[in-house]
Order: C-alpha cells, then structure tokens, then sequence
C-alpha cells in the first residue's frame, strides 16, 4: 500500500486533537478552506469519511480516532528527530531571528542580552527592527516582540514588560523647573514624537488628568522616541516616557519621574510572541527560559 500524502495526516492529526477546522487552520498558520482541501484528499485516498462538522467543532468515529492518535505519536517521533538531527548538523540551528521594535530593541533587550550571551555563547541572536506585524508562520522569524493583549491566533505568548506612559526629564531640568502638577507644564518645554503612534501620547496623558488643550512654553519635535529620550536626557525638556523604554534610566537616575500618574497605553503591554508549536526549537526554548528566569525581567 503506498503511504497517504504527508500533508494531509499533518491535517487531519491536527484536527481531531483540536476539536475542529478553525483551531486546525490557526495552529497550522493556514485557511480553513486549505484544511478542508487536505480532509478531502485523505478521505479520497482511504475511500470513507473521516470526520463530520457539528456544531461545536467536529466528531469522528472510534478508528478515526485511534487512528489520529498513532498519528500524533508517530509526527511527534519524526519532529524530535528532525529537530535533533538539525541541531547536530546544521549551524543555522543557532540562528535566533528576533523582530520587535527599534525603540524596544535600543531600550530594553539590548542592555539586557549580555545576560543570555553570556549563558549561551554560541547562539546568534539576531534582531530584525520593523514597526510592522511579523507572521512568525510564513517569515524566516523566531521570535517577535509585540504590543497587544497577548492574544495572537496561531501564536502563544510570554508577557515582558508594562506599557504605560507618563513624562520624564532630566534631574537638572526639574532642579531648574518647578513642575509640582501638571498644570506647571505650561511653563515648560514638551519634547514630543510627530510620527504615528507617538505622536498622540502628550495629548492622551494631559486628557488624562485633566489638563486638556494644555500648550507649553515651547514644543522641541523629534522624529523617533528614541531622539525624544535623548534630549530629554540631555536636560532640553520634558518628554513622555514609555515604561520599557525608560526603566533602565529611571534605575540609574538619568531620568526622573516629575508626576506619579502613568496612564497604560491603548495599544497594550509588550509580549514575547511565539509560534504554538509543540516541539520547539532548542535555541528558541533556551532564550524563552533565560528572559522568563533571569534579572532581565
């Protein structure tokens, strides 16, 4: 008997330990119409009817389902072995593609990486910065670092850090300024952000706490976060801080919190994203447990 197309028992596998097409479809990073295709090809290729839709997912009959089961024991097999084997003859298995911002890269994992260097020498980590959603299915991606709720379809997720925002400024500039509530900031420099996302963040926080339509003494505009930290640093003004992005400065006291209120960000906290895959990558398992483990947290 000749064997039945691989991809077809990858679906059907998935299918019946899901429960259903759509949680099929989102763990294998494909449409639903795609995994009804690969349903019709097995049930061709065996002559019967594999499965039947219901309304709360799918049923199947006894042999089905014993047959799903060798299934996922034999693909389980086969993915511990390819895994193994890349990992002894393949240098790329060493490779760690990370995408995330470039403000959150700069801010936050850098400082931070000497940490997993350290513990694990011979892994590459490699950082790819795009403001852009990346599909960790279909790019050449490991891991993405993303703002959100932590709920992304096909992917699980690992919280890192809050995302809130309030102003900072340098402990010279407030030595030099009396900014005792927000309302003081009318006599002071704003440093702000013009491009999107950041470029509401000001308007949000003074919203916030009541200071509405609130104009400073002078706005300095800066293109990236990154150039707004910077000069509020260097004691030009008050800029607002995200949480990752200050933290570190706010430790070592180069930058100052004037106001307790933050407010969180409505674009959501910072996670870890990873693909749900069962039998994950060693480099991948090494540096989600050194970031959930270590001081970087």
């Amino acid at each position: 008997m000749s064997l039945p197309p691989l991809r077809s028992l990858i679906v059907l596998e998935a299918v019946v330990r899901l429960g259903g097409v759509g949680r099929a479809a989102s763990e294998l990073g494909v449409s639903q119409p795609a995994i009804s295709q690969q349903l019709r090809i097995i049930e061709n290729f065996f002559g019967r009817r594999m499965i039947e839709r219901t309304s709360t997912g799918v049923s199947v009959d006894a042999e089905v389902e014993l047959f799903a089961a060798r299934l996922q024991r034999a693909l389980d097999e086969v993915r511990h072995a390819s895994a193994a084997f890349q990992e002894q003859t393949d240098g790329a298995s060493n490779k760690l593609t990370i995408s995330l911002l470039a403000t959150f890269a700069q801010r936050w994992l850098i400082p931070r990486l000497i940490g997993f260097q350290n513990a694990q020498p011979k892994i590459d980590v490699r950082l790819m910065t795009t403001s852009a959603p990346t599909d960790l299915n279909r790019d050449d991606v490991d891991l993405s670092v993303r703002c959100g709720e932590g709920a992304w379809p096909g992917h699980d997720s690992q919280f890192l850090v809050d995302n809130r925002i309030f102003p900072i400024a340098s402990p010279a500039y407030l030595e030099n300024n009396n900014l005792r509530d927000a309302d003081d900031l009318r006599q002071a420099v704003l440093i702000r952000v013009d491009t999107p996302p950041r470029d509401g963040d000001w308007t949000l926080w003074l919203d916030a706490v009541g200071a509405v339509g609130l104009e400073p003494r002078n706005w300095q505009t800066y293109a990236t976060s990154t150039q707004a930290l910077e000069a509020a640093t260097a004691g030009l003004g008050v800029a607002m801080g995200h949480t990752p992005f200050v933290i570190d400065s706010l430790s070592s006291g180069r930058l100052v919190k004037p106001f307790e209120f933050e407010l969180p960000d409505e674009d959501g906290d910072y996670f870890l994203v990873f693909k749900r895959n069962r039998d994950e990558p060693r480099r991948i398992r090494l540096f989600r447990n050194w970031l959930l483990n270590s001081d970087a947290m």
